[in-house]
């Protein structure tokens, strides 16, 4: 899947990646390796029906940064969308940003 997020102010643009992402009976885990502004992110969350729910956790050059994304799964199973919100309190790079996010499901 690609997933975009809009970013802090005063960033102009998305950042986007490359998200992989395993469900196992509603346990999900993945990863961004590749996040557009070069943070490596790890996710781990929960899918109930068509509800989700991520926690991103990052890794070196951003240590300890860590946001939640909420959404819905479309019921076409091609793309997942909601509201990312990040921990203000978490790391050197914590900010208080919340925003859209959009995953759409490589073909």
């Amino acid at each position: 899947m690609t997933m975009t997020a809009d970013p802090p102010h005063p960033q102009p643009a998305m950042y986007e990646g490359t998200l992989s992402l395993d469900d196992v009976a509603g346990t999900l885990t993945g990863q961004i390796p590749d996040w557009s502004n070069g943070a490596h992110s790890q996710f781990t969350g929960t899918r109930v029906g068509f509800d989700v729910r991520l926690d991103r956790r990052d890794g070196p050059p951003y240590t300890d940064f860590h946001a939640v994304f909420v959404g819905v799964v479309a019921p076409d199973a091609l793309t997942m969308s909601g509201t990312f919100m990040n921990d203000p309190t978490a790391g050197p790079f914590a900010n208080s940003a919340t925003g859209p996010w959009v995953a759409t499901r490589i073909q």
